[in-house]
């Protein structure tokens, strides 16, 4: 009867070893998986960052060239009207 109990213990000491390495063996893959996503996002916020930088850049640079093409546009209807007269 002894070491039936002995046994028992032996087993449900093993048991919960196994099933606590399983556990804190899925709660590390767990964590490295969150890790590389935070990862992921940090890049992917200075990616955006940088490409409304660019896009501000770009705007800026549209509206000053739509300038300049009216202004020849002005001189060109202007140059055309003297043309006529």
């Amino acid at each position: 009867m002894n070491s039936l109990l002995y046994y028992i213990i032996i087993l449900s000491f093993l048991s919960f070893w196994f099933i606590g390495y399983i556990y804190v063996k899925r709660q590390n893959e767990i964590t490295a998986k969150e890790n590389s996503l935070a990862i992921i996002r940090s890049k992917r916020k200075y990616q955006i960052e940088g490409l409304n930088k660019t896009k501000e850049q770009l705007q800026k640079e549209i509206k000053y060239l739509e300038a300049e093409f009216k202004k020849l546009q002005a001189e060109h209807e202007k140059i055309k009207n003297e043309q006529n007269t």
